[in-house]
Parts: C-alpha cells; sequence; structure tokens
C-alpha cells in the first residue's frame, strides 16, 4: 500500500504546487480540501489505469511511456488518427476516456485506498485541468513498483 500512498502524495503535492496551495492548510471537508483530493484522485487514477494499459498493450518495441499510453488508449477506442490525437489537450484526452476514469475499474488496491479518501459525493472541482498537474515522467517510478 505504501507505493500506493506514495504515488498519491506526489499527484497531491503536483496539484497543489501548480495552483500556489498547500495541501495540508485546509481543513477535511471544505471546498479547496475537496477540490485538491478530486484532481488528486482524477490524476492518480489516470495513472493507475494507464499502467494496467500498459501491462496489456505494451511491448519492447513500443513501452508506452507517459502520455504513449494515453494517446494508444485514445486510438483503441476511436480509431482516430494518432497526429489529431496528439494536438488534443489533456482535458479534451481525459474527456475521450472519461468511461475508462472510473473507481471500479481499478484494481482492487487501489480501489481500496481510494475508498479509503472518503471522496465527497459531489463534483467539487477546479475551473480548468492544468496541463502540468499530470506529471507521468515523475509518477513513472512509483508505477514501476506496483504489481
Amino acid at each position: 500500500m505504501s507505493n500506493i500512498y506514495d504515488l498519491w502524495h506526489v499527484i497531491k503535492s503536483k496539484v497543489c504546487q501548480n495552483r500556489g496551495l498547500s495541501h495540508s492548510a485546509y481543513y477535511e471537508g471544505s471546498v479547496q480540501d475537496n477540490c485538491i483530493k478530486n484532481r488528486s484522485a482524477q490524476i492518480f487514477i489516470l495513472e493507475i489505469i494507464l499502467h494496467e494499459y500498459r501491462k496489456q498493450h505494451a511491448t519492447i518495441f513500443e513501452p508506452q511511456k507517459g502520455i504513449n499510453a494515453l494517446h494508444h488508449l485514445i486510438f483503441s477506442k476511436t480509431k482516430w488518427k494518432p497526429s489529431e490525437i496528439r494536438k488534443l489537450s489533456l482535458s479534451d484526452c481525459l474527456f475521450v476516456i472519461q468511461d475508462e476514469l472510473r473507481i471500479e475499474k481499478l484494481p482492487d488496491d487501489a480501489r481500496a485506498f481510494i475508498e479509503s479518501l472518503k471522496l465527497p459525493s459531489v463534483a467539487f472541482i477546479f475551473d480548468e485541468l492544468l496541463e502540468e498537474d499530470w506529471a507521468p515522467k515523475e509518477n513513472s517510478a512509483f508505477l514501476t513498483l506496483l504489481q
């Protein structure tokens, strides 16, 4: 569980850093705390889903590191031209794969971790998704430690 927690902490710290927020300065259940948790959970779920996707689709010739796995997933779902997929913003990419970004699609250990966070049932979100919230190169070190 510690590798999952470490990944969560790195993602949450990045989300806070990008907005100039302290990840511990807001009381539990506040709007700001919920926005931080929800955005962090969204990125965390993206990373875990892509990690599982890589296990099934990566090869020694194309390991699908970073954004390549996201682009391949979109290609698999839509059959759009890769050149068009590469032009999508992160927000648009997540919109296209929204059906995949579900807690119930996570492996048991990741799902249990997300459920332990007691995320709000109401959507408290930041107005915009910052591209820099997702740092796949930084997160990859933690993903390699997951089974």
